[in-house]
Order: C-alpha cells, then structure tokens, then sequence
C-alpha cells in the first residue's frame, strides 16, 4: 500500500499486526518523494511466531459489535491496540498485539481524514504478561501433603 503520510514515520522499524487466529500483518514504511515513489519496493519483515508471553483483547469486524478473543503475542509485539475507523455509518473495529513502530504510526494518523470522511480512533497500551498457570504447582504441593500425611 502506497500512500502520503506525515515525514515523522520516516526510518521506523518494520511493523507487525497480531489479530488473533483472523489476521496477521507485517509491513514497513520507506520514505521517497515525488518520482523515485513509482520504484521504491520496502522489504516485507519476516514471520515472528515465537510467543513473547504477553497476551492481548483481539478482534477485527467490519460491523459491531466485535468478536473479542485473546491473541498470543508474538516477536516484537508488546502493546495491544484498540482501534476504531469511522466512515459515515460504518466502523470497523481492530484490536490485537502489534509493535511499538505501529503504534507511533496509528498516533501520527489519529484525528486525521484517510481519504475523504473516514477518522481513526486508536490507542495503543503496553501488553501485559499472560498469568502463568499454578495449578501444575498446587496439584504438586497437594499430592505431597498427601505423601506426607499417609
């Protein structure tokens, strides 16, 4: 996708999109002006998929109300987005993990018109660590008191 932004994104890292089991995207913006935009080619970063352990509300609809689940973050993705874009009486809703890069991206676009009346509305939150599960411990610890007891 091609498009005119504000010179601020210029030199970010590349980005990634976590919607959960629905979508997955990944990108980067390169910077050109005028006629050397026609051959500019960015490099599309490659697939993260190793769990970072921190998780995050995740959905995409094209009408409400959304379908909320909860999406594993993956590589560089340590924040969760909330996102809304309005267009008349449309709203699609995006939730899910994505990086710090795609964040300062969706801050630099909110309140802005995309192409004639659509506006976004985002925030973008620190991805908290998924609770590790105690049961495997206290199943443990009570199978002992047993041992002992007994």
């Amino acid at each position: 996708m091609k498009g005119c932004v504000s010179s601020h994104i210029c030199g970010l890292e590349s980005f990634y999109l976590n919607l959960g089991k629905m979508i997955t995207a990944r990108g980067m913006a390169v910077c050109c002006k005028g006629d050397d935009c026609a051959s500019v080619s960015p490099q599309v970063p490659p697939i993260s998929s190793k769990a970072n352990g921190k998780k995050c509300p995740a959905c995409f609809s094209l009408y409400p109300p959304c379908s909320t689940e909860e999406a594993e973050c993956t590589g560089d993705e340590d924040y969760c987005l909330d996102a809304t874009i309005k267009s008349g009486v449309n709203e699609i809703t995006v939730k899910g993990c994505t990086t710090k890069s795609f964040c300062a991206v969706v801050q630099e676009m909110i309140g802005t018109p995309f192409h004639t009346s659509e506006t976004l509305n985002a925030q973008c939150k620190p991805a908290n660590k998924a609770p590790s599960s105690r049961f495997p411990l206290l199943a443990l610890l009570g199978l002992l008191a047993v041992k002992i007891v007994l």
